[in-house]
């Protein structure tokens, strides 16, 4: 649901006014029939699209917060490394920088953790932000498997503390963050 949801909307990265792909994937479904909708979202929006069902590492909450900064950084540089020159030239470069730095390690368990602490509560609402700067537009955030980080490490002694930054961490991205259009959240868990 969230892949077809994400193909629907996102933007193409390099003409923003290009949404053949989209005309070509759902031209033979019921949705195309709809032209308003069409008109309004298809291709129109940038999309950050986040799965959590990856494993954190979970030793202490340490090792749980890199490994999920970790993953962020390694989704988001994946879907948008091939415009960082130009946002570059945003004013989001250093940050930029950062995600790809982080993202490009082999793994969380290198990771200087003052690095990531500066960055985690606020992670990512300032990718809306880098994404919102970057095309102006709001954007549609997509998130799999939101519970997935907090069940697996329910009966650890440090999960309440981890909770409390999740907590903060989707919060800020949810729910003060002024260049969100909308969130879909998708759990593995009833």
């Amino acid at each position: 649901l969230l892949t077809t949801l994400c193909d629907f909307c996102k933007i193409n990265l390099n003409n923003p006014d290009d949404i053949s792909y989209q005309d070509k994937r759902f031209k033979n479904l019921e949705v195309y029939k709809n032209k308003d909708l069409c008109d309004r979202f298809m291709g129109k929006i940038p999309v950050l699209f986040i799965s959590f069902k990856e494993e954190l590492k979970s030793t202490s909450k340490e090792e749980c917060e890199k490994s999920l900064v970790f993953n962020l950084c390694k989704q988001f540089y994946a879907q948008y490394a091939e415009i960082e020159n130009q946002i570059e030239k945003t004013g989001w470069g250093d940050f930029f920088r950062c995600i790809k730095s982080i993202a490009k390690r082999n793994s969380s368990a290198h990771e200087n953790y003052k690095e990531i602490q500066f960055c985690m509560i606020s992670i990512l609402q300032t990718m809306c932000d880098i994404l919102y700067d970057f095309f102006g537009k709001k954007v549609l955030l997509l998130i799999d498997e939101y519970d997935t980080p907090l069940t697996k490490i329910a009966y650890k002694e440090y999960y309440e503390d981890f909770k409390a930054t999740y907590i903060g961490i989707l919060g800020s991205a949810l729910k003060s963050n002024f260049h969100l259009q909308k969130a879909f959240l998708t759990g593995c868990f009833q």
